[in-house]
């Protein structure tokens, strides 16, 4: 008759490589999005605010 501790390299293992895996998922999901809102702030930043007196628009 086997134990229960000779299953438990075989249900752990799966488990977590799935568990990292996800972790992962999300670490590279979460740097990305800071990435892109980074490159945002930065593009507005730089961007002229669109409210300044032009000679066209004069009033």
């Amino acid at each position: 008759m086997t134990h229960w501790t000779d299953y438990f390299p075989i249900i752990l293992l799966p488990f977590k490589i799935i568990v990292v895996g996800i972790c992962m998922f999300f670490a590279i999901k979460w740097h990305y999005d800071q990435d892109q809102i980074k490159k945002r702030q930065s593009a507005d930043s730089k961007s002229p605010p669109d409210n300044t007196p032009t000679p066209e628009n004069k009033e």
